[in-house]
């Protein structure tokens, strides 16, 4: 959604600057939109290698699971320097868009991250049990 925001605020903006940032908005929101079912795929995966105690299968999934959301929060950290260059360019009618865009992208780096470690932790306790 952030990345969404971000593209609309630049599509409304003039200038080369703009245009460049709305195609890397775009860019950030297809990968973003990617990740959701690359996230819901990690998580099945190590869902179905733990049911069906599959301990091989167990770790890869695990570290996919980790990379997601480390993914995730490496774009929205780029989708936070698009709004910081945005700003200037951008009319002070669409402010409050890119105040929700940095809003929205911080809240899911800060997600990201904690899935992340979350799974990095579950990985350290599966690999000690083994």
């Amino acid at each position: 959604m952030a990345a969404a925001l971000v593209e609309k605020v630049a599509r409304k903006s003039r200038g080369r600057a703009a245009r460049t940032i709305q195609r890397q908005a775009g860019a950030f929101r297809q990968q973003l939109t990617r990740a959701i079912h690359a996230d819901a795929t990690a998580y099945g995966r190590v869902a179905r290698a733990l049911r069906q105690r599959r301990p091989r299968h167990v770790v890869p999934a695990l570290r996919r699971a980790i990379q997601v959301p480390e993914q995730v929060a490496a774009t929205a950290r780029r989708v936070v320097r698009l709004v910081r260059r945005l700003t200037p360019l951008s009319s002070a009618v669409w402010r409050s868009d890119l105040t929700c865009a940095i809003q929205l992208a911080h809240a899911s780096i800060a997600g990201s991250r904690a899935l992340a470690h979350a799974n990095r932790q579950y990985l350290r306790t599966w690999l000690r049990r083994r």
